[in-house]
């Protein structure tokens, strides 16, 4: 299961990528999407219904099986950054734990 920030990050580069080939005018006219509606999309604070992501992929002219392989992959290179930054989180909090001289809470100090 992939993160909200993971599917955020994941889509905004997939939109700069279909705006490569045409602008969000043209993309908004030809999916009968609205301009606002693909601003937030491209800025990551909307998330597309399956029909219309599928329905942008289509008209901004890329393939389809190809475009959803390669947003598989985008989704996965997030995964990975969002998985390594929060065990970078985790590993400084451990050592800031340590620092202060207190047990960190997922140890048992009862044994």
């Amino acid at each position: 299961m992939f993160s909200s920030e993971v599917y955020k990050e994941a889509f905004i580069r997939l939109m700069a990528k279909l705006r490569a080939s045409k602008s969000q005018s043209k993309l908004s006219f030809l999916s009968d999407t609205s301009r606002e509606y693909i601003r937030c999309l491209e800025k990551g604070s909307k998330k597309p219904s399956v029909p219309v992501f599928f329905n942008l992929i289509s008209v901004s002219g890329l393939d389809l099986k190809e475009t959803l392989c390669e947003f598989v992959d985008i989704l996965n290179e997030e995964n990975e950054k969002y998985k390594s930054i929060a065990g970078m989180e985790y590993v400084r909090k451990m050592k800031m734990k340590k620092e202060d001289g207190q047990p960190p809470k997922s140890q048992d100090i009862s044994r």
